[in-house]
């Protein structure tokens, strides 16, 4: 299994241990995902994408973890002086934001929810590692354990619920754990052994992850509910099994040791997903129930994989002569990962893989998400430097998307006052781009937002107010960055 992968995506490393190991070794790290890519001094070609930079919290490295639909970035960045490693939360009006820690000198952020809530881990003044959930409104919160030293969060639901992995007393066994404001940390339990991991939670407050068995030495894949408690999904074919990922309709994601990739419903149970001529293995699914992953093919390559149930399994192919794996896809069924010789990818059933490029001064860059707006996160990297957390956006042409706002305002049916207002000032903003009076457009965008802000949870709702304040930052972003066409 690419080294790489298992660094740089926490959900999918080898156990809470060693994603701890990893937190305390931020240095190690880097020069693990470094080394883990042939540096080739080819540039991806295909210039569909704009890479941006998303900076540094002061100090020289940043990587970028996992993006929400609203366009906000979690990651960590090394501070001033790069003596200390930060989680940050980074959007298109505020920036960078430092986290912060729990006391200690490190934190890492590895997912957000829709609504910003952030979850990671963060060492503490003791040189313990917590599991901490932040929020604008709160700060960074610590999560605590089961009394061991270490935990782990891993995945939060737009509900706020937590999971993770912590240490009982004297450490002497991990337990997958379920956070929530109201009622704290709850043990999930294990299948009987003495070891379970939290990978993943949909929105109906289903957890995925591994447990051992009580005398199994091997791993079993599991999912948690509220109701049900921990069901024991089994594996293909014997041998151990893993679910890191799960959908909000319920469908389980994964890979067992003895025959590869699996998707796993209550009804359907466990299927196997096939491979492309050796081992395979899941690492997420979406809400349409598109697979994705990376399988080993009869010479011994590996190759990304999409899996749906009417396709089966496809090749996504590769090029520059690497390997690939796809570590996410979008609900539209956009795949996104990386060539092992260095370079991001994006793939669409329509426009097949293309490169995505890296920052002007690197040579090589990786993809570790997307979301539903096509907006992909990672870092980028050259020879003779070191990564930088990336976003890449697709071109988008202001006009349009300036008359595709207008377009929505007036779907919405709102007061004819209101529409008239909004869409005089969306005209305005058309209307100085098209005279080339950029930074008048910008003005008029924003007083849109202000408006929009103002009639928030009155004669909008929240989700409308919302979609609109998306769309209206993206241009003034396409603006600002220059990836307007």
């Amino acid at each position: 299994m690419p080294e790489a992968l298992h660094l740089g995506q926490p959900r999918v490393c080898a156990s809470m241990l060693n994603t701890v190991r990893n937190q305390m070794h931020p240095l190690t790290l880097r020069v693990s995902i470094l080394v883990a890519f042939t540096l080739a001094a080819v540039r991806a070609a295909d210039a569909q994408y704009q890479p941006i930079d998303l900076g540094t919290l002061g100090g020289t490295e940043s990587s970028a973890a996992a993006v929400n639909n609203n366009g906000q970035v979690v990651g960590y960045s090394y501070t001033a002086g790069n003596v200390e490693v930060h989680a940050f939360s980074w959007t298109a009006v505020g920036g960078m934001v430092d986290l912060g820690t729990l006391g200690g000198l490190v934190s890492f952020a590895f997912a957000v929810s829709e609504n910003g809530q952030v979850v990671g881990s963060s060492h503490t003044g003791n040189n313990e590692v917590h599991a901490f959930s932040w929020t604008a409104a709160g700060g960074m919160v610590d999560l605590g354990t089961f009394g061991g030293s270490n935990s782990v969060a891993v995945d939060v639901s737009d509900s706020g619920r937590v999971v993770g992995s912590s240490m009982s007393a004297g450490n002497a066994a991990t337990h997958a754990f379920s956070w929530t404001a109201s009622g704290g940390m709850v043990d999930l339990g294990t299948l009987g052994g003495p070891l379970s991991e939290a990978r993943a939670v949909s929105e109906s407050g289903q957890v995925v992850g591994y447990s051992y068995t009580a005398g199994n030495p091997e791993a079993q894949a599991f999912s948690w509910t509220a109701a049900g408690g921990m069901v024991d999904l089994g594996t293909l074919r014997g041998g151990a099994s893993v679910s890191v990922d799960v959908s909000n309709r319920g469908q389980v994601v994964g890979y067992s040791a003895a025959a590869g990739a699996f998707s796993w419903t209550p009804s359907g149970g466990m299927v196997d997903l096939g491979t492309l001529g050796g081992a395979s293995y899941a690492y997420a699914v979406n809400e349409g129930g598109q697979v994705v992953g990376y399988s080993y093919t009869a010479g011994n390559e590996y190759h990304a994989f999409a899996w749906t149930a009417a396709r089966g399994m496809i090749d996504l192919g590769t090029f520059g002569g690497g390997s690939s794996v796809a570590v996410d896809v979008s609900d539209s069924g956009q795949a996104v990962g990386y060539i092992d010789t260095g370079y991001a990818f994006s793939w669409t059933a329509d426009g097949g893989m293309a490169g995505l490029g890296a920052l002007p001064d690197d040579i090589n860059s990786a993809a570790t998400a997307v979301n539903n707006n096509g907006q992909v996160v990672g870092y980028s990297w050259g020879l003779d430097t070191i990564p930088h957390a990336t976003m890449w956006l697709l071109p988008i042409t202001v006009t349009s998307a300036l008359d595709k706002l207008i377009d929505q305002v007036t779907a919405y049916s709102l007061q004819k006052g209101l529409t008239n207002a909004l869409t005089v000032k969306l005209k305005a903003a058309l209307a100085s781009w098209q005279t080339g009076r950029s930074n008048a457009a910008v003005h008029q965008i924003g007083a849109f937002v202000h408006q929009i802000i103002a009639k928030r949870d009155k004669a909008l709702t929240e989700a409308q107010a919302d979609t609109l304040i998306r769309m209206a930052n993206e241009i003034v972003q396409a603006i600002k960055t220059g990836t307007a066409l």
